[in-house]
């Protein structure tokens, strides 16, 4: 920035004839500073300015890149022609009315989906490649954050595509116009609720949070659906591994029998309906 240079002297005589009259110290003196203090604020002036003001579109905070476990993930701008392969999960009970990536409450019940990098509200086709049954979610979350799997459905839709039992599925998911026909086609369907019942199997019930998740982490591994339920006060709160069993009795009944097998003595079924 240049730099301003004040004059040790500053000729105040007036060079016009029509000023003759002698001017006082007095005034000399006022005229200096004067003149000085306006030049001081030029400077000054010349060096301040205001922040930039941001233009364009402003980043979208779901769109941030994000890191979890040491991983950083970068949301994609577009879905335009997004096609992937790959293994799909579910999730349910636990993460049921608690806040999801995008602000929204999750409900296992909506046609929603979580990954990690497409955007929010991108419409997806999901087509179950073990059996060839489809269904449409958006994406609202982010995750899964479990090697190899490409997308984390609500438990709506793994019913839709009959993979609650088995908790996983390979999938192919592709990203769709949310004006197709499929959308509005599953949006009519899905007018008239339809009851379901489905089954878990609790394991065991702990009053360490992180002894019910480790136990709760080795049946996810496993390829199973596993919840981890609180229940109780602050002061006296136990929680509970559940395991997810199938939809009849029967499957329930069975399951129960060869984790008791297993070593998880004491183990129940608890039904539940959609």
């Amino acid at each position: 920035m240049p730099s301003v240079k004040f004059s040790a002297r500053l000729d105040l005589e007036p060079k016009s004839s029509f000023f003759k009259a002698p001017i006082s110290s007095a005034i000399r003196l006022t005229l200096f500073y004067g003149i000085l203090c306006l030049l001081v604020a030029t400077f000054i002036g010349a060096c301040s300015s205001s922040p930039p003001r941001r233009t364009g579109d402003y980043e979208v905070p779901t769109q941030r890149p994000y890191t979890i476990k040491n991983k950083t993930y970068y949301p994609i701008v577009s879905a335009e022609g997004y096609r992937e392969k790959g293994i799909a999960s579910w999730y349910g009970t636990y993460f049921h009315g608690r806040p999801t990536a995008n602000g929204e409450t999750y409900d296992m019940n909506d046609m929603t989906a979580a990954h990690k990098t497409l955007p929010m509200d991108t419409m997806v086709l999901v087509k179950n490649l073990e059996n060839g049954r489809e269904t449409v979610v958006r994406i609202n979350d982010r995750g899964p954050f479990i090697r190899g799997r490409i997308i984390d459905l609500s438990r709506a839709a793994a019913r839709d595509i009959g993979m609650l039992t088995s908790g996983i599925a390979r999938v192919q998911v592709v990203a769709i116009d949310p004006r197709s026909q499929i959308v509005v086609r599953q949006a009519q369907e899905r007018q008239a609720p339809v009851r379901q019942d489905y089954y878990f199997v609790q394991i065991a019930s702990f009053t360490n949070p992180t002894t019910a998740r480790t136990l709760q982490q080795r049946f996810i591994d496993a390829g199973h659906h596993a919840e981890v339920l609180a229940r109780g006060t602050n002061t006296n709160r136990t929680y509970d591994v559940q395991v997810y069993v199938g939809t009849t009795m029967e499957q329930a009944d069975k399951a129960r029998l060869l984790l008791e097998k297993k070593g998880y003595h004491g183990a129940f079924v608890v039904p539940r309906t959609s």
